[in-house]
């Protein structure tokens, strides 16, 4: 008979690994989610209440992002309200300056209205930061933009055409003007290039004019425009002819101005005040225009010739004088003062020939 051996009963699982069995589940149900192992009411439970605070945390995000769509909305509707407030004042200020100005313009006499334009012509070169005595560069990046600024006397749509009008003429009247180049003069003349954009003829207006003449120098735009001078080089004797020929016929246009009789120009001749030779091209350039200069004068125009140098306000007061007597004597001048330039001995050296110059504007 064979032996039989008793059966061993099975191992049933200590506490403590049904535990550690249970927690593990419920980290995993935790970690990957509630929709797997749910072995246990334990890891039931805790699934539960993650589920709970996704969802609060849910509802929470879609309040925020519609809280933020509705301030978005209240900005734009904000920003729109703004816009026609600013219209609604803008065209109610230019309603009432409009009448005013018709008042002002009907009431009071032109002397008085001249005053008022003087203030307002004297705060425009505070803005420029120029002073009353020094004249004002034509097409001077502020001015060319004043209609932009907030001198509004000069604005039709603030203070009515006729209004603007005058006070841009008597800018015009009382301003003199400093032109860096003499080929600007055509350009400053002419009607519908008047810095307003008015129907304005300034050839009836301007009073006095200041005028800087070059040995060989031209606006870069004129440069570009003109083949003998070319965009970069330097102009040779051909391109010098041709600068002083166009300097000449611009002068002669300067004849267009309607009362020339008392007309005020200035003329600056450029030069380099350490550099000799500098300074007897500018004597080169006087003997050139001088016959055009002298048929302006014969004209009645009250015309002053001095030597400018690298600043504004540096102007040397050496021709004075010189337009005095006849277009000989003028020559005789030029002629004196070149010889005083030669380098030959017994001549007066450098520190003396520049004595005169005086650093200062004589007139």
């Amino acid at each position: 008979m064979a032996s039989t051996q008793p059966r061993v009963a099975a191992k049933q699982p200590t506490e403590s690994k049904r535990k550690f069995s249970m927690q593990l589940r419920a980290l995993v149900a935790t970690i990957f989610g509630p929709w797997k192992f749910y072995s246990s009411i334990e890891s039931k439970m805790k699934v539960a209440k993650i589920s709970d605070r996704r969802a609060d945390i849910l509802q929470k995000m879609r309040t925020v992002d519609r809280k933020g769509t509705e301030i978005k909305q209240l900005q734009t509707e904000t920003e729109a309200l703004k816009i026609e407030i600013e219209a609604n004042i803008l065209s109610y200020s230019k309603s009432d300056c409009l009448k005013f100005a018709s008042a002002f313009h009907n009431r009071l006499p032109r002397e008085l209205r001249y005053m008022v334009y003087e203030h307002f012509i004297s705060n425009l070169r505070s803005d420029l930061k120029i002073r009353s005595q020094d004249p004002i560069y034509y097409q001077h990046s502020k001015l060319l933009h004043i209609k932009d600024s907030n001198h509004y006397i000069f604005i039709a749509d603030w203070v009515g055409l006729t209004v603007a009008t005058e006070a841009a003429a008597y800018l015009y009247s009382q301003t003199q003007f400093r032109l860096l180049y003499a080929h600007q003069i055509d350009h400053f003349l002419k009607i519908p290039t008047n810095i307003f954009g008015y129907d304005l003829d300034p050839k009836t207006l301007i009073r006095s004019l200041e005028l800087v003449v070059h040995y060989d120098k031209v606006a870069h735009w004129y440069k570009k425009s003109n083949s003998m001078l070319g965009a970069n080089k330097k102009p040779d004797a051909d391109g010098i002819r041709e600068i002083r020929n166009t300097q000449i016929r611009s002068l002669n246009t300067l004849l267009g101005i309607k009362n020339i009789e008392g007309f005020r120009l200035i003329v600056l001749v450029n030069a380099d005040r350490f550099e000799l030779q500098s300074r007897v091209r500018a004597l080169d350039v006087l003997k050139d225009i001088g016959p055009t200069l002298w048929r302006l004068k014969e004209k009645g125009m009250r015309i002053e010739v001095a030597q400018s140098y690298k600043f504004s306000f540096d102007i040397d007061n050496c021709f004075g004088g010189w337009l005095d007597g006849s277009l000989e004597q003028w020559e005789t001048s030029i002629e004196e003062r070149r010889e005083m330039f030669a380098p030959t001995k017994n001549r007066m050296n450098v520190d003396k020939v520049l004595e005169d110059s005086v650093l200062s504007r004589a007139f």
